[in-house]
């Protein structure tokens, strides 16, 4: 019998992060729906990846001020500077896998954002 990977806890975590990606900010008006989207699920696995690096090496002041400018841009774009939000969001990727499990974006339409189809 092969067992389904995901717990309820873990199921009930991703739904979580849905909402909370699917609340986000206001997208930039001259950028299409798909465009803002897709920018905010690259800057959600950048950000990741920056914090998987983080957590096994030792990152050097590029690196570094890379996943800076990585985090401002995701915590304007996808959470409207709001770092409750982020921190939520992020807590949840971390319950859910840490930085391996990825971004996470909301399928269909996101209040007040991009629609994620």
């Amino acid at each position: 019998m092969i067992r389904n990977p995901f717990t309820t806890a873990a199921t009930a975590a991703l739904c979580l992060a849905f909402a909370l990606v699917a609340d986000v900010a206001d997208a930039d008006a001259t950028t299409s729906n798909g465009d803002a989207c897709r920018e905010i699920q690259k800057l959600q696995t950048l950000y990741l990846n920056c914090e998987g690096t983080a957590q096994t090496t030792r990152m050097d002041g590029d690196e570094t001020a890379r996943c800076s400018e990585i985090y401002y841009e995701l915590k304007a774009k996808a959470f409207g500077d709001d770092f409750a939000r982020f921190r939520d969001w992020y807590d949840l990727m971390m319950s859910v896998g840490g930085p391996d499990v990825g971004a996470v974006s909301a399928p269909g339409s996101m209040v007040g954002g991009p629609t994620c189809g």
